[in-house]
C-alpha cells in the first residue's frame, strides 16, 4: 500500500499514483456494475465459488478504498499539498461514492448465487 515518503517534500507523482489506481478502480467497479446489473435483469445466476471470487475482489478493493481515503485526508491536512487540495477532496469524494457502489456490487452479487 502507499505510504507518504516524506511530508515535508511534495512529491506529486505520489498523489498522480494514487490518482491512477483509482481511476482504475472507478472503471472496474462500473464496469462490474453493469455486468452484475445485466445479469440480475436477466435472470442470469451463477455458481457460488465464482461469486465468492467477484466479493473477494470488492473486498479487496473496499480495504484500498480505505487505505487510500486515509493516505488522501493526510495530504489534504499537509500544508505543502495545498494547491492540489481541490483535486485531492474531489478524488475523496470519489472514494466516498465508489465504497458505496462497491457494497452494492457485492450485494448484487449475493443476489446472483445459482441455488
Amino acid at each position: 500500500m502507499h505510504k507518504i515518503k516524506n511530508v515535508h517534500q511534495p512529491d506529486i507523482s505520489e498523489i498522480h499514483s494514487i490518482f491512477d489506481e483509482i481511476d482504475y478502480l472507478v472503471a472496474f467497479t462500473q464496469q462490474m456494475e453493469e455486468s452484475l446489473r445485466n445479469a440480475y435483469i436477466q435472470k442470469v445466476t451463477f455458481p457460488a465459488d465464482e461469486l465468492a471470487k467477484i466479493r473477494q475482489n470488492h473486498t479487496r478493493h473496499f480495504h484500498k478504498i480505505r487505505e487510500f481515503k486515509r493516505i488522501l485526508a493526510e495530504y489534504c491536512q499537509n500544508f505543502h499539498y495545498a494547491q492540489h487540495r481541490s483535486e485531492i477532496r474531489n478524488y475523496l469524494h470519489n472514494l466516498e461514492e465508489l465504497e458505496i457502489q462497491t457494497a452494492a456490487n457485492i450485494g448484487t452479487a449475493a443476489n446472483l448465487v445459482k441455488k
